[in-house]
């Protein structure tokens, strides 16, 4: 759950929130790893989820203001990411470490798969579409 270039999307806004994201998801990590207060875990889960509520707001807006074609296969994305967090919050609230810590390898792991595919085609189209407006 590290940034790299790898992860890069080519649209400076997405790269940071993404990389907002992952450092939002390892921290809470760490401190699950670390045994910290139940009170912190929650406020670290609360912020992650915060992070990427709006991250997704401000990509359906993306989506929306380009009239982006694949914009109900991406929500649906996101949709399925948000019934993941869900679970997060379940085992936040009471399902031990193990629980959070594999709820956020879920996490993790649609995260990658996300980026890697859907973001970059919404980031693709976004950038022609900005070039096509200019032309």
């Amino acid at each position: 759950m590290q940034w790299s270039d790898d992860h890069s999307v080519l649209i400076p806004e997405l790269d940071e929130q993404h990389k907002g994201l992952l450092e939002a998801a390892q921290e809470l990590r760490t401190a699950v790893l670390t045994g910290e207060s139940k009170n912190r875990v929650e406020f670290l889960a609360g912020r992650m989820a915060t992070r990427l509520a709006a991250h997704f707001r401000y990509e359906e807006g993306l989506m929306r203001g380009s009239r982006y074609s694949a914009m109900d296969w991406h929500e649906r994305q996101h949709q399925t990411a948000r019934a993941k967090l869900a679970r997060l919050w379940d085992a936040v609230r009471g399902r031990g470490a193990e629980s959070i810590l594999g709820t956020l390898e879920e996490l993790a792991d649609w995260s990658h798969d996300h980026v890697t595919v859907a973001d970059r085609m919404l980031a693709a189209h976004v950038r022609n579409n900005e070039r096509e407006r200019i032309a």
